[in-house]
């Protein structure tokens, strides 16, 4: 098992840039790959960080993979993130 250490602090940390850093690192993990903050929020909400800006979903698509993943009380933060740019 490998351990690759990705901080993610809140909402201001799902940029493009980082999801594709994100991205890039679970494309070169050995699968399967475990994923975990605290309480999963982070977790789902990077993954539809990720699918919003490095696989083209719609945004409500990429919310409820989110949702589905954990994301939580960041939801409102990272729907405001996502739909600034």
């Amino acid at each position: 098992m490998q351990y690759f250490h990705f901080p993610i602090a809140g909402a201001d940390d799902f940029t493009p840039d980082t999801c594709r850093a994100f991205k890039a690192l679970l494309d070169k993990a050995e699968q399967p790959v475990l994923l975990h903050c605290g309480t999963s929020n982070r977790v789902g909400a990077m993954l539809a960080a990720v699918a919003y800006h490095c696989e083209g979903a719609e945004l409500e698509a990429a919310l409820s993979l989110g949702r589905d993943s954990g994301l939580t009380r960041l939801e409102g933060p990272l729907r405001q993130c996502l739909c600034g740019e």
